[in-house]
């Protein structure tokens, strides 16, 4: 089973995490078969042009809602990798 990874950088520290939801808008490749807004489910066998337009989603997602005490996210970069 694939999975999706994205590198994400704040003021202070970088670190590796799972992106395990999409957020859709309605530029993105599966916007036809998602309604816009945030999604637990992704894909299977998405491109790695889609896991970098889902993970500059989720990015900008996040820094336009942020929280009191929480700083921008800057995404460095994306993987796709395959689990055990």
């Amino acid at each position: 089973m694939r999975k999706y990874f994205i590198t994400v950088k704040n003021a202070n520290t970088q670190w590796e995490e799972e992106m395990d939801y999409m957020f859709v808008t309605k530029d993105s490749p599966h916007f036809d078969t998602h309604v816009e807004g945030m999604h637990n489910h992704i894909p299977k066998n998405l491109t790695f042009e889609q896991v970098q337009h889902y993970a500059n989603n989720l990015i900008d997602h996040f820094n336009q809602t942020l929280r009191p005490g929480e700083s921008t996210r800057e995404l460095i970069c994306c993987r796709i990798g395959e689990s055990e």
